[in-house]
C-alpha cells in the first residue's frame, strides 16, 4: 500500500502557498503520486475493514476529487 510521506507535507504546503490553476497543473503528476493513489488506497482499505464489520451497510461513498 502507498502511504503518506514527508513528500505528500511539502506539497500540500506548496499547494497552499502557489494556489493556483497554473501551478497545480505543472505538479498534477506529483498530486496523483503523493494524494490521489494514498488517499483512494487508504479509503479502499476503509472500505473493506467497514464491509467485513457490517456487510448489510451501504458503505459505497464517494470521494470527490480536487476541482482544478
Amino acid at each position: 500500500m502507498t502511504t503518506y510521506s514527508e513528500k505528500t507535507v511539502e506539497f500540500l504546503w506548496s499547494l497552499r502557498l502557489n494556489n493556483s490553476r497554473e501551478w497545480f497543473q505543472a505538479h498534477k503528476a506529483e498530486y496523483e503520486a503523493l494524494m490521489h493513489r494514498p488517499t483512494k488506497e487508504l479509503a479502499g482499505a476503509l472500505f473493506e475493514h467497514l464491509r467485513g464489520k457490517d456487510p448489510q451497510h451501504d458503505w459505497n461513498l464517494p470521494i470527490s476529487p480536487l476541482a482544478r
